[in-house]
C-alpha cells in the first residue's frame, strides 16, 4: 500500500496562518488538553481562521509531551486510506492522528471505525465551518468528540499579530490592513508580507492584494504555462 504522507505540507504564505506568541501558547495548551481529553477532536471555523496552524502545533504539543507518534493525512491519498492505517498501526504503539480539511472529501467511516476499536489511536479534524454539520454527523455515529469552533479574530487581534509578528509599526498601516483582512488571518498574512517588504501598493484595494498574489504565484511558470493555467481556470 501507499504509505501516509507524513511531512508538514510545504505552503506559499496563504495559507501559513501566524498567531502572536501569547494567544499561540494560550490556545496550544487549550486545544492539547483537548486532546488528551478525548478521543476526537473537530476544530472548525470560517476559512482563514488558523485552524491548520492551530491543529499541527496542539497535535505537535501532545504527541511531543506523551511520546506519541504524529502523522498527517494527504486527502491526495484517500483511495489508499484503509490500508495506510492498517500498516501504519501495525508498526506503532500510540498514534495522534491529523486530518486537515477534512470537508468530504476523504472516506472517514473505515479510519471511525478503526479509532473506535482501538485505544492507541486518537484523531483531530479541520474542517470549513460550511461542512461542519455533515462531519460532526458522520464522526457522531462512531465516537464522542470534542468540538472547537474558531471564531474571527478581532481588529486588534490581527493588529497585534502585525506588529508582533511583522514589526509594522504605524498605526494607519496596521488599521488598513485590518480592514481587508476583516477578521481573516489569511488576508491579513497576505497584505502584511508585501508591506514587511516595502510594497505598500497591496494594501490601496483589496484586488490589488489578489493581483499582487497571484503574480507571486506564477512567477516560476512559463508565459505557455500561465496561459494554460487561464485555459483551465475557465473550464
Amino acid at each position: 500500500p501507499r504509505p501516509l504522507h507524513r511531512a508538514k505540507p510545504e505552503r506559499p504564505f496563504l495559507n501559513r496562518p501566524v498567531e502572536a506568541p501569547h494567544a499561540q501558547g494560550f490556545r496550544v495548551f487549550s486545544h492539547r488538553r483537548s486532546i488528551e481529553q478525548n478521543k476526537a477532536v473537530v476544530i472548525q471555523g470560517q476559512s482563514g481562521s488558523g485552524k491548520t496552524k492551530i491543529a499541527l502545533d496542539a497535535c505537535l504539543s501532545f504527541s511531543k509531551r506523551h511520546h506519541w507518534d504524529l502523522l498527517i493525512l494527504d486527502s491526495r491519498y484517500s483511495s489508499h486510506l484503509d490500508d495506510d492505517i492498517e500498516l501504519i498501526l501495525s508498526e506503532s504503539e500510540n498514534i495522534i492522528l491529523l486530518v486537515d480539511d477534512a470537508n468530504g472529501n476523504l472516506s472517514l467511516e473505515h479510519l471511525l471505525g478503526i479509532c473506535l476499536e482501538n485505544k492507541k489511536l486518537k484523531i483531530v479534524l479541520t474542517c470549513r465551518k460550511m461542512h461542519r454539520s455533515e462531519l460532526t454527523a458522520k464522526i457522531g455515529s462512531y465516537l464522542n468528540f470534542r468540538e472547537i469552533e474558531l471564531e474571527p479574530l478581532t481588529a486588534e487581534n490581527i493588529e497585534a499579530i502585525l506588529e508582533t509578528e511583522y514589526n509594522i509599526k504605524n498605526i494607519a498601516l496596521r488599521e488598513r490592513v485590518s480592514a481587508i483582512a476583516n477578521g481573516n488571518l489569511r488576508l491579513a498574512i497576505m497584505a502584511a508580507s508585501p508591506i514587511a517588504d516595502g510594497n505598500f501598493e497591496a494594501i490601496q484595494e483589496p484586488y490589488d492584494l489578489l493581483n499582487i498574489y497571484m503574480n507571486s504565484a506564477l512567477a516560476g511558470y512559463s508565459s505557455r504555462e500561465q496561459r494554460l493555467a487561464e485555459i483551465l481556470a475557465i473550464y
